[in-house]
């Protein structure tokens, strides 16, 4: 039943109870229904930002260890049909360190021809937890002297660290000599202006060899990986392939509880209700829709996250600003398919009456 207002004058809650909450609430069938269809949506996005975030996050994980301040690299990595080493003698100083405290240990072992530390997260296929004490790496057989936890990306199965001798050994230069660098590292001494570091060494290699800060580098990674991969995209349309599905289920939704309830809507006008405030209860509706499908699809992501991450070892999890980003996505789905579903409320005539 509704309160009967004063003329003019929009009623703002029933029995202190919000009309849209009401009207959300009042067919449990129709509000599990509504709530699975948005909350499916929802979920479909969640996946794909989920992986996508994972996407980045492991591919920029390696750059993210490596324990250094300038960073040498062919100046056309990023473009195709490139050939992205540069010789040895281009490199002033650097030996690539990551900052994980099992390759520090094993560092002067390293030395030694023929050893490695393998990651011990890299796909099961491989073999590598626990590590064996030897494999055969490029047909030379490797002695394993430890192990380090890194886990895989989209490109990469795992990773093996290997000193400069055994490197040498395992990929020669076809043209003799110390084989060619793909990415350089150099470590700063504390107090070291990276700037005018930066700016010597650049004015000491050749152009076609980049200098960049990790910032830099971090930087140059997240764009390639984003517009120039295939997999940047591919994700973002997995997403707008979500929240298009979604507005479609939330329009149908919307559209047919606001055709069920036009002869209540067509009372409340005649009693004095504006359209504005009818407009609104109706949006209301929707973002209250919204939250109630959202929350039990990030209940799911939140377990499938943790299923899937531990099956392909990504690094899937539920971060603030993946709930932030999916919440704006949900209720932008469901707002604009109350605004297009409004129009009923709107084309409500007093006369109908019943």
């Amino acid at each position: 039943m509704i309160a009967t207002p004063h003329p003019g004058r929009a009623p703002r809650s029933v029995g202190f109870v919000p009309l849209a909450w009401r009207n959300l609430v009042a067919n449990k069938p129709r509000l599990v229904r509504s709530s699975g269809g948005i909350g499916f949506a929802v979920l479909l996005m969640l996946i794909q930002l989920g992986f996508e975030r994972a996407f980045f996050n492991a591919s920029l994980e390696v750059i993210q260890l490596l324990d250094g301040d300038i960073f040498i690299q062919r100046a056309s990595k990023y473009r195709f049909a490139t050939r992205d080493p540069f010789p040895a003698r281009d490199l002033e100083a650097a030996q690539p360190v990551l900052s994980l405290p099992e390759i520090e240990a094993n560092e002067r072992d390293l030395s030694n021809l023929d050893t490695a530390i393998v990651d011990r997260r890299a796909r099961r296929f491989l073999g590598m937890d626990p590590p064996p004490p030897a494999a055969e790496l490029n047909g030379s057989k490797i002695k394993i002297i430890g192990s380090f936890a890194l886990g895989p990306d989209f490109e990469n199965d795992g990773t093996v660290v290997v000193g400069d001798r055994t490197f040498g050994k395992l990929l020669p230069n076809p043209r003799g000599g110390a084989p060619d660098v793909e990415l350089g590292v150099i470590k700063l001494i504390p107090g070291s202006d990276s700037l005018t570091v930066q700016r010597a060494i650049a004015a000491a290699v050749p152009t076609d060899v980049a200098v960049l800060t990790k910032a830099q580098l971090l930087e140059l990674e997240r764009k390639f990986q984003a517009d120039v991969s295939s997999a940047g995209p591919i994700f973002v349309m997995g997403t707008l392939v979500g929240f298009i599905v979604g507005m479609l289920i939330a329009y149908q939704i919307i559209y047919t509880d606001v055709s069920e309830q036009q002869p209540q809507y067509a009372t409340m006008k005649a009693m004095g209700c504006r359209t504005r405030y009818l407009v609104q209860v109706v949006l209301e509706q929707a973002a209250l829709s919204a939250l109630a499908g959202r929350v039990p699809a990030v209940l799911v992501s939140i377990l499938l996250f943790r299923i899937i991450g531990g099956v392909a070892l990504l690094p899937l999890h539920m971060t603030l600003e993946l709930a932030l980003v999916s919440l704006l996505l949900t209720l932008a789905m469901c707002l604009i398919s109350a605004v297009l579903a409004v129009r009923r409320v709107i084309s409500a005539d007093p006369a109908e009456v019943l």
